[in-house]
């Protein structure tokens, strides 16, 4: 089993790329030679990478006051993902019965997919300055109180 783990987000390390890979193995021989490939393509893709961002990580992870309070941070953003998941999809409901965004409120995470088409995305890009990837998948985080409205209405709107 390989478990790959991302601390880019969580710790908010984004340029340093700190993660983990966890390799389970059957046996020491299975073990050795997953090892041995692994490192050949870690040497092929740097040789000695900065430890900054993984010196952040572990100070956070192995001191309980830091640790503690990295959990409710974690908690708070959230808690935040969650309450704007709600407002758009209330929004969309009033805007557009017809169509189904209750996936919002199900998913979790700071993306999620709208479900649109390209072509409309295209238009919320053109008509209304609303930028996503062309497969509809959006930032959850960029969403507001504030801007939740207008993004409701410029969705209802290419639909």
């Amino acid at each position: 089993m390989i478990v790959s783990n991302s601390c880019s987000k969580n710790f908010g390390l984004y340029r340093d790329r700190v993660g983990t890979l966890s390799i389970l193995a059957a046996n020491a021989e299975s073990r050795d030679t997953i090892n041995s490939q692994v490192n050949n393509v870690v040497r092929t893709i740097y040789s000695v990478p900065p430890d900054h961002g993984a010196v952040v990580v572990s100070l956070i992870l192995n001191d309980p006051e830091l640790k503690a309070a990295w959990r409710l941070e974690l908690a708070a953003m959230r808690g935040r993902l969650r309450e704007m998941r709600v407002l758009l999809n209330d929004a969309l409901v009033a805007r557009a019965p017809d169509h189904d965004f209750s996936h919002l409120n199900r998913a979790t995470g700071m993306f999620c997919f709208l479900g649109i088409s390209a072509e409309q995305v295209a238009r919320l890009k053109k008509d209304f300055g609303v930028y996503m990837v062309d497969s509809s998948r959006i930032n959850i985080a960029g969403i507001t109180a504030h801007n939740v409205n207008y993004l409701a209405d410029s969705i209802a709107s290419v639909l």
